[in-house]
């Protein structure tokens, strides 16, 4: 556990609940169970508006290019099996304000390598050339559009 705190993952009144993230299977290293665990907190305690467990838990995932690259493709998959795509307005530079430049950057390389089954792969790169600020600019920025989305009742693939 992360935080000093429980955020009720297994609510069973609260739809939003059911992270389940991406089969990690197909990957030539799969994420690690701990990963897995600390995303699903991230999750709740951002479903929860705690502020205070959100900033711990995104400081732990920018430290790790893996943690980052895992939530980051997460949302990316949640896009773009909601819209088919990821939409422009995600990846346009005018978008800063919800999108910064690291997850814009993530979500371009997702949509480019998505068709051929290497967006982790060709992701993980990426998260491993940028600062700890950067991987936390676009883990933010994936848990925010995860939420946005769950908020509006989109049902998540993978549940």
């Amino acid at each position: 556990m992360s935080t000093d705190h429980h955020h009720d993952h297994g609510a069973q009144d609260d739809e939003r609940r059911r992270f389940v993230a991406p089969d990690s299977s197909r990957r030539h290293h799969p994420a690690p169970d701990a990963d897995e665990a600390r995303l699903a907190e991230l999750y709740d305690a951002a479903l929860d508006d705690c502020r205070p467990c959100q900033e711990r838990l995104l400081a732990l995932v920018a430290q790790d290019a893996h943690a980052t690259a895992d939530l980051v493709n997460w949302a990316c998959v949640i896009t773009g099996e909601t819209y088919g795509e990821i939409p422009d307005a995600v990846l346009e530079d005018d978008r800063e304000d919800l999108f910064p430049e690291p997850f814009r950057q993530l979500a371009g390389t997702y949509q480019d390598h998505f068709m051929a089954c290497t967006d982790y792969e060709a992701m993980l790169p990426q998260c491993s050339a940028m600062t700890d600020g950067q991987r936390r600019q676009a883990a933010a920025a994936a848990v925010a559009l995860v939420v946005g989305l769950s908020d509006f009742g989109i049902d998540f693939p993978f549940q």
